[in-house]
């Protein structure tokens, strides 16, 4: 028997690149894109099959942006924000409940 080598798992700062809250929004959803430098920022919200059903931009001049957005239009189900900072992409997924 053989013990392979144990490796030590860190939390990269590029997950938290992108912060979707609540989880379950009913109204509005409130999304944090973190950056480096001034950007502009991409935000679509994709429903379950991956449907853009909403895309804004985000001048994003620190190092933090902070968007609001009302789903309460959009139908209940499971949704994904996307964004990308430089080259890299980013998703999280939150839930639209009925009002």
């Amino acid at each position: 028997d053989q013990v392979s080598k144990v490796l030590p798992v860190t939390r990269s700062s590029a997950s938290s690149r992108l912060h979707v809250y609540p989880t379950f929004a009913t109204a509005n959803l409130e999304i944090t894109v973190r950056a480096e430098g001034q950007q502009q920022v991409p935000i679509v919200i994709m429903d379950a099959n991956g449907i853009a059903v909403r895309k804004e931009t985000k001048a994003v001049s620190a190092s933090v942006a902070q968007l609001t957005v009302d789903v309460s239009a959009l139908p209940a189900g499971m949704y994904y924000v996307q964004s990308a900072v430089g080259s890299e992409k980013y998703t999280a997924a939150f839930v639209k409940q009925k009002s």
